[in-house]
């Protein structure tokens, strides 16, 4: 079931109100406050399509941020070995499939643990600000210098 973290869901998320998500963990269920506190719309375990093994999969991350285009992924089993493997292998997928994905763990949420967590989305945002200003400023360049350029 998916749901949205804002009073008034933006169109096409369903309104969280209806009935509240059912986190899994306490670590899930003190993200899903801390991003309803600082009102970041998300869906909690959407269907995700991604590339897995050469096969189309549907993965339910813990988070989709769809304002931000990012995943937020809580493991917080991750001295059992077969879920840390399986843990490895969900950040490897993600990466390989140009999914920005926040990986966070029981250690993540000590401290001032929200900041941090806001200061990644923000890191996310920019890096891929950066990286569309850069393709911008190539694409503005004459196309002589472009030729040059790859001399």
């Amino acid at each position: 079931m998916s749901y949205t973290s804002t009073p008034d869901a933006p169109r096409g998320l369903p309104d969280r109100r209806a009935q509240p998500p059912a986190f899994r963990s306490e670590g899930e269920a003190q993200i899903g406050r801390c991003l309803d506190r600082h009102g970041i719309a998300y869906l909690h375990e959407h269907p995700l399509a991604v590339v897995d093994a050469n096969m189309v999969r549907l993965w339910y991350p813990d988070f989709q941020l769809p304002h931000h285009g990012l995943v937020v992924e809580y493991g917080g089993r991750l001295d059992d070995p077969c879920y840390a493997e399986g843990w490895q292998h969900k950040h490897e997928v993600y990466r390989t499939n140009g999914i920005d994905a926040l990986m966070l763990t029981p250690n993540d949420l000590r401290g001032d643990w929200p900041r941090h967590l806001l200061d990644s989305i923000d890191g996310v945002m920019a890096d891929r600000l950066a990286r569309f200003r850069d393709v911008r400023a190539r694409a503005s360049r004459p196309a002589y210098y472009q030729v040059r350029a790859k001399r």
